[in-house]
């Protein structure tokens, strides 16, 4: 599992921005969000020519929820024909063994659950999941879990205010372990806007410098699925401590993809390498310009926690004064 979440070219394609949930912490679950709509298939098909170029191995289908969106068994069936891995990221809801067989038999690979606490409080305070419905989510994962396991299943994890400790994550790999999960990601909540209107109270600050380093020290003791290292959880305390990070250690490039809103890019955050309309298709020649770019607009990039979502696992970020020390 480690070669597929961390070698395989891969392409995040958000193809909603409609949820089901309303996690305090993204907007997509404001129904009066104008922004929150389903992507058309002109722009979340991404031309095969195009996949081809740009070497697309895995391709992971995000929002929102994309389980609600009306097209999905063609989008899965698109990309099912033409990559090797197609990954359904999903809030859980409804996941009960049909549904997963819905995805499974239209071209998913695996699905990858999101889940910050097994605790029925901190779950109501982070992503407005009552009891009942957590209760469900996990016991649904209980019951995939036990099925033959010819597809990939994950869970990931937003780390905030109240789950950036050693109890809630050491509960999380623990579950995943009795599951069997093939990996848990962790990713730090980052503020695109709305966290800090809405529920600022979930940001992470200097007050969580110490619980990050205890999951830090715990890490390597604990018995769990394949997760993201000590560093990573040294890396956000450092973040958020004020150190900066160097942008020549970013992980994306040759082997990331980003389709948003009927763009296709390397990264979300840098609008000038941008591989153009989702629905072109471009060339091997194009993709390698783009990817040279790349490399060299990232180094006046700012480094912050929005940048830990689609890096690999293992991903390790590098403090500026390093880089200066290795020049």
């Amino acid at each position: 599992m480690t070669s597929l979440l961390d070698t395989l070219n891969t392409m995040v394609v958000d193809v909603t921005y409609r949820c089901n949930a309303t996690c305090r912490y993204c907007q997509w679950g404001n129904k009066s969000n104008p922004k929150g709509v389903h992507m058309g298939l002109k722009e979340v098909l991404i031309p095969e020519q195009t996949i081809r170029a740009l070497g697309v191995q895995r391709v992971v289908l995000s929002g929102g929820e994309p389980r609600i969106h009306p097209q999905l068994e063609t989008i899965l069936q698109h990309y099912g024909r033409l990559v090797e891995s197609v990954i359904v990221i999903t809030n859980g809801y409804g996941l009960d063994e049909k549904e997963l067989h819905r995805l499974l038999d239209n071209g998913a690979t695996g699905v990858t659950v999101s889940l910050d606490s097994l605790d029925p409080e901190t779950a109501l305070i982070t992503r407005d999941t009552p009891k009942q419905l957590l209760e469900q989510v996990i016991s649904n994962l209980e019951r995939i879990s036990d099925l033959p396991r010819e597809f990939e299943l994950g869970i990931n994890s937003v780390a905030s205010h109240p789950t950036a400790n050693l109890k809630t994550v050491e509960r999380i790999l623990k579950f995943g372990r009795s599951l069997g999960v093939d990996f848990v990601k962790f990713q730090p909540v980052f503020d695109d806007g709305h966290v800090s209107r809405s529920a600022p109270d979930l940001l992470l600050t200097e007050r969580d410098v110490p619980g990050l380093l205890r999951v830090a020290e715990a890490i390597p003791s604990l018995d769990s699925p394949l997760t993201n290292p000590p560093s990573f959880w040294k890396d956000i305390a450092r973040l958020i401590s004020g150190e900066a990070l160097a942008p020549e250690s970013c992980g994306l490039g040759p082997r990331q993809a980003i389709a948003t809103a009927g763009k296709l890019s390397i990264c979300y955050w840098v609008d000038s390498t941008s591989f153009g309309d989702s629905f072109q298709s471009i060339s091997s020649e194009e993709v390698e310009a783009v990817r040279a770019k790349f490399e060299s607009v990232k180094l006046g990039c700012k480094v912050g926690s929005h940048c830990f979502c689609t890096q690999n696992l293992s991903h390790e970020w590098i403090a500026v004064e390093s880089v200066h020390d290795q020049l």
